[in-house]
């Protein structure tokens, strides 16, 4: 019998040692794995003046002052490698072993400091409201994500896509 959703494969839980029935992920599940290249994909149509002009025109030098944030390779890391790892982790791949796994882990932990490590470059460049919101969208992912590890941890599905997905639309 065919099922309207695209199904995962039942296991046993290592660490609850429960078996794990199959679960059943929504579309739009596998949509939100690709926000990392659609967010990329944005960052570079959408450049900031932050990172165009940095620190600004600088008279003495008549020259703009540039910052050392890697904008645009960070960009492309999202478009290339975090969008369609997420989506074959985090989707295709969502209870099997698989080597994804692996490399979304690393792209997302690797990502997510650039993440951080852009919000400190771009304070003195931005609006103070435009900065709260930054921060208060990159403070509510890192929320979503730790709900959605307990939520999996707990075998808890509905939890678990929910909070994921929230995870998802901060790119």
């Amino acid at each position: 019998i065919l099922h309207p959703l695209p199904m995962t494969m039942p296991y046993h839980h290592p660490h609850l040692e429960l078996p794990v029935p199959p679960l059943h992920l929504p579309w739009y599940f596998a949509a939100l794995c690709w926000s990392f290249t659609l967010g990329g994909i944005v960052m570079l149509i959408l450049t900031p003046a932050w990172v165009k002009y940095g620190g600004g025109y600088q008279q003495e030098t008549k020259q703009y002052k540039r910052h050392w944030f890697p904008y645009r390779i960070f960009a492309w890391t999202l478009i290339l490698l975090q969008g369609p790892s997420s989506f074959l982790a985090d989707y295709v791949h969502m209870t099997d072993v698989s080597i994804w796994h692996i490399l979304d882990r690393f792209l997302a932990s690797a990502c997510m400091s650039l993440e951080l490590i852009k919000v400190i470059t771009m304070f003195p460049y931005t609006r103070p409201i435009t900065y709260v919101l930054y921060v208060v969208s990159v403070v509510g992912a890192v929320y979503c994500f730790m709900r959605s590890q307990e939520s999996q941890g707990t075998l808890d599905a509905e939890g678990f896509v929910f909070w994921h997905s929230g995870w998802h639309c901060q790119p």
